[in-house]
């Protein structure tokens, strides 16, 4: 990321939009960049509510077949 802020100019950035895997880059940058708005990546954030969504519908799941003590596979 450094090395497109310097290419494009530093005054021509206007915003850095980041997510987990360019995450430590982007501190380092807006370290030295003060300048710099900083945004979590809509894709990532969205997928991430989602992964936690399915691991609660399948514990909710699991916990109703416990509870009704018959087993499906599903």
């Amino acid at each position: 990321m450094d090395d497109v802020v310097k290419e494009v100019g530093k005054e021509n950035v206007m915003q850095i939009i980041y997510n987990a895997g360019n995450y430590k880059t982007f501190r380092l940058l807006v370290n030295v960049e003060k300048k710099l708005f900083c945004t979590p990546s809509v894709i990532h954030c969205t997928n991430l509510i989602l992964k936690d969504f399915d691991k609660k519908i399948q514990l909710y799941q699991e916990r109703i077949v416990s509870a009704s003590g018959t087993t499906y596979i599903y």
